[in-house]
């Protein structure tokens, strides 16, 4: 059973003597965020049409995902001996019992209606019609993808709360900022449940709320990301000591070992919040607004993290005996934590492996427990969660997983263990 939504093999597409996609090759699985990134003219949207069937590939293929169901009963005399009828030529079409279709992939030239159906799009350029209102364009779309009007009439409210419309939805699009359009725009997109969401330029057009809106949910994650490297690469202090000689000083030393473990553990730690409170100097710069008692929290969890992460550095360092060895093993690990951290995308959306990961990550409890204090004290203007907190809101969508309460008592407890590792495997090594 084929468990990719999206399969492109060796696709090209030439434009006369310019090739704008020269053979590129992907596979998308289900329930996964795949992006896009290069430079204006790299092929991208051109990539995204052909899927979307507004293009015809040069060659190669591309396939995308299909239904979920039954498939409908013939009853034709004339097709007795066919007696379900399915979306014709699918690719790896799967069924598990007669007449109950379980997944396909629809190749996006033989099957292009198929495939359509099959699609939500968010062009590039506008493309509402700004004379109608916001649930009229909504109700075209809706028209135009066979839903019944008690259908839309219930996925109607579900979009326009998710984009935050809901009070605009009678309102001429004309009247709408770019944003709003933007927001109107992926409503339409998800209005019908498509199995794959094609969102070209995302953020284009956004105005500062929904940008702001964009840019506190990553902050976080660069906060992370910073006492990530920081603080674990700390650590290189005790091979640079072994390769210059020094830790044979402080070994012979009569001074527990364990109190030196300790003492570049917190060192490190401080660097890090150094590093953090830069950060958030910086935040009013891009529109986060931090209170002293936010700050102090925030303190408190780069605190923690710090001294986790540089206590696993110190761990691992204590028996490294080149600084080539220490970087490659660092390499194979600080990505994976920034990666797994829920710092790009939440926990909620990652698929089972993923998620699975991302739970006995150290790094998501700091993730999450900064998202939770940076919008703790702020409250819901508009839509359903109105006048309710923003942390409460953010759960409700999967953007924070956790209490604070639960997020640092993990980061705390992640922090003691490896400390506590971190001095033993330092007093236990050999020079």
């Amino acid at each position: 059973m084929p468990t990719d939504v999206i399969h492109v093999e060796n696709l090209v597409k030439k434009f006369g003597s310019i090739t704008a996609v020269d053979g590129i090759q992907l596979d998308v699985q289900s329930r996964q965020i795949f992006g896009f990134l290069g430079p204006n003219g790299a092929g991208k949207s051109t990539t995204i049409k052909i899927l979307a069937t507004l293009l015809r590939p040069t060659s190669g293929k591309a396939a995308v995902a299909g239904f979920d169901g039954l498939c409908t009963k013939n009853t034709s005399r004339a097709l007795i001996e066919r007696p379900y009828s399915c979306a014709p030529q699918a690719v790896g079409a799967v069924y598990d019992r007669p007449g109950f279709f379980v997944q396909s992939r629809f190749d996006v030239v033989a099957n292009p209606n198929e495939v359509r159906q099959s699609i939500g799009l968010v062009f590039q350029d506008q493309s509402l019609d700004d004379r109608l209102t916001a649930q009229e364009n909504l109700w075209f779309h809706a028209m135009l993808y066979d839903l019944s009007s008690s259908l839309f009439a219930e996925r109607v409210e579900d979009v326009l709360r998710l984009v935050d419309l809901i009070d605009r939805r009678h309102s001429l699009v004309r009247t709408f900022s770019g944003g709003m359009k933007r927001r109107l725009e992926i409503a339409r997109g998800l209005l019908h449940h498509p199995k794959v969401l094609f969102l070209d330029e995302p953020t284009l057009g956004l105005d500062p709320q929904t940008r702001n809106a964009i840019l506190t949910f990553m902050y976080p994650g660069i906060i992370g990301m910073s006492i990530l490297f920081t603080s674990i690469f700390s650590a290189v202090s005790i091979i640079w000591d072994r390769e210059f000689g020094f830790l044979k000083e402080v070994l012979v030393a009569p001074v527990p070992r364990w109190a030196v473990a300790l003492g570049k553990t917190f060192g490190g730690a401080t660097i890090s919040i150094i590093q953090a409170t830069i950060l958030i100097l910086i935040a009013p710069i891009i529109g986060i607004r931090l209170s002293p008692a936010i700050v102090l929290e925030m303190w408190i969890m780069a605190l923690l993290i710090g001294v986790a992460l540089t206590a696993l550095g110190i761990a691992i360092a204590a028996r490294m005996s080149s600084m080539q060895a220490f970087q490659m093993v660092m390499n194979f690990l600080v990505m994976p934590l920034y990666f797994l951290s829920g710092a790009m995308f939440p926990i909620t959306s990652a698929p089972p492996v993923l998620k699975a990961l991302m739970t006995v990550n150290p790094l998501t409890y700091c993730v999450d427990g900064l998202r939770n204090i940076i919008f703790s004290n702020t409250l819901m203007t508009a839509g359903p969660f109105v006048g309710r907190s923003v942390v409460e809101a953010a759960m409700s969508f999967g953007l924070i997983r956790w209490s604070l309460v639960f997020d640092m008592t993990v980061v705390a407890f992640v922090a003691v263990a490896l400390t506590a590792a971190g001095a033993y495997r330092f007093n236990n090594q050999q020079e």
